[in-house]
């Protein structure tokens, strides 16, 4: 769908350069049966670098590429409006050009999902708790093997990993947690957490638990 407005935002902007090939005596168009002065082939030619400049920013500066439309479907739509009846029809891919800065606008803007996401999550960086370091105190209960490779990896000293862990609150399931383990519902906080606690999922009191089938194999006689 990009790709598509981009190739007919620079059809677009080829057409205007129609206007200013006129305007600025380059050549002389005989669709444009109207007078064009050489501001207005000025203003026509602007219009179409910057439609095409809309185009490719799709690609290269998404961020800035609203701002250039805006401009360039001010610029369009003035230097149509000096040529309305040789050019009023031009009014309708600006249409069209507008409705795509609309929705750009919602996806991308300030006020979009995407821009509240990266918002939190520059809240959440700058108020993360510091990560302590690796000591010797560490590998006190790892086996001298492990001991030997964690020194030698050079990790010793370093910030220790965390894991974070996104959960959801299920309402079937709130406030239940296994005995012993700690609840996270609605938690985001880099914790660790024993195997157990987590691949535990409460059971229904309503529905009995099914038996479980133990199979072993005997040997022949």
């Amino acid at each position: 769908m990009k790709l598509l407005f981009a190739l007919f935002l620079g059809l677009h902007g080829l057409l205007h350069l129609l206007g200013a090939a006129k305007g600025l005596g380059l050549a002389d168009v005989a669709q444009l049966t109207q007078p064009i002065t050489q501001p207005e082939g000025v203003l026509w030619l602007l219009a179409a670098v910057l439609i095409l400049a809309t185009a490719v920013s799709l690609f290269v500066l998404p961020r800035w590429w609203i701002l250039i439309g805006i401009s360039a479907l001010i610029l369009s739509q003035l230097a149509i409006s000096f040529s309305w009846a040789d050019a009023g029809y031009g009014t309708i891919p600006n249409i069209i050009l507008l409705a795509g800065l609309v929705l750009g606008f919602l996806s991308s803007g300030p006020r979009s999902f995407r821009a509240e996401y990266n918002r939190e999550v520059a809240q959440d960086l700058a108020r993360s708790v510091p990560t302590p370091l690796l000591t010797e105190a560490d590998l006190v209960h790892l086996p001298a093997m492990v001991q030997r490779y964690i020194r030698r990896s050079g990790a010793v000293g370093l910030p220790k990993v965390q894991i974070s862990r996104p959960a959801t609150t299920d309402k079937s399931a709130a406030g239940r947690t296994r005995p012993g383990c700690p609840s996270q519902a609605g938690s985001t906080t880099p914790t660790t957490v024993p195997h157990a606690c987590s691949s535990w999922t409460p059971q229904n009191p309503e529905s009995p638990s099914r038996p479980s089938t133990v199979l072993s194999a005997r040997p022949r006689r």
